[in-house]
């Protein structure tokens, strides 16, 4: 189901006898995976491949993806995921707050992401420049010169 070795289920499955021996139907499925995912996030340990493999499967993001994503390779996450190089401290944060982003209305989401990649790429335009704000009715804005 998840590939997590710690997961327990107490209830909301049924056991049964399929053609192909054992199997189990679980209740709910995709809110199980929520309830993991949003777990897994929320502890403050660091991620286990296994963690980390299950989250990148919850946003749909292949190894290459999700490497774009968070700045390294996709053979690096595969080494990630199967525990021959150790999780870097930012790649495990990037996947917490790529998964949390993921959980937004997808407008806001696609914008969010669109306004990231696109303030990454202008970086170094944008550090010969200060950054300027205006306060409009109580509410500070970046003002933007051009």
């Amino acid at each position: 189901m998840s590939g997590l070795d710690d997961v327990v289920l107490l209830n909301g499955f049924v056991r049964h006898e399929t053609e192909y021996g054992d199997g189990v139907s679980i209740d709910h499925v995709d809110n199980l995976h929520l309830a993991i995912a949003l777990h897994i996030l929320t502890t403050k340990k660091a991620l286990s491949p296994k963690e980390f493999r299950f989250l990148r499967g919850e946003l749909e993001l292949t190894q290459d993806a999700l490497g774009d994503l968070i700045g390294v390779d996709g053979q690096t996450v595969a080494r990630y995921e199967k525990g021959s190089t150790p999780i870097s401290g930012p790649a495990d944060r990037l996947i917490r707050v790529f998964f949390v982003i993921n959980l937004m209305p997808e407008d806001q989401m696609k914008n969010l992401l669109s306004e990231m990649k696109d303030a990454i790429k202008q970086d170094e335009l944008d550090q010969k420049e200060p950054a300027r704000f205006r306060e409009n009715h109580g509410k500070w804005e970046e003002a933007y010169c051009g």
